[in-house]
């Protein structure tokens, strides 16, 4: 027991951190992208989609869900402004368009108000019209 590695040392193993794939970048720009034009529509309409959201399974979220674990920087699963932040500005540049309207778009994708995005308001807003719309 004395020479068992702490929790924190086992996440850091390279061993583990070999097992993390690396999203496909344009699977999470299309995800970036309708996280963006969802926090345009109505509050109405986004409660309406996070109730649909809720009900479909696992295969029709599976792109949301990986591009959401990539995000979820500390693994607690929700959202803080500065994991979306640092996803946007990993894909778009530091100074890009997208970058700054993130806080803005932050708190209208928070439906709750919690100060964080949860796995519910994410896939809501992941999923794009096409699929909102069905």
């Amino acid at each position: 027991p004395k020479q068992r590695f702490s929790l924190d040392q086992v996440l850091a193993h390279p061993w583990l951190r070999m097992t993390v794939q690396r999203q496909d970048p344009a699977l999470t720009a299309e995800v970036l992208s309708n996280l963006k034009r969802f926090s345009n529509v109505s509050q109405f309409f986004s409660i309406c989609v996070a109730s649909v959201a809720r009900q479909l399974d696992h295969r029709s979220l599976r792109n949301v869900h990986k591009v959401f674990c990539e995000m979820d920087l500390n693994g607690d699963g929700v959202l803080e402004l500065h994991e979306v932040k640092t996803c946007f500005e990993k894909v778009y540049g530091k100074d890009s368009e997208q970058v700054q309207d993130v806080e803005e778009m932050f708190k209208k994708l928070d439906l709750d108000g919690s100060g964080t995005i949860d796995y519910t308001e994410f896939c809501a807003a992941g999923i794009g019209e096409r699929a909102s719309t069905e």
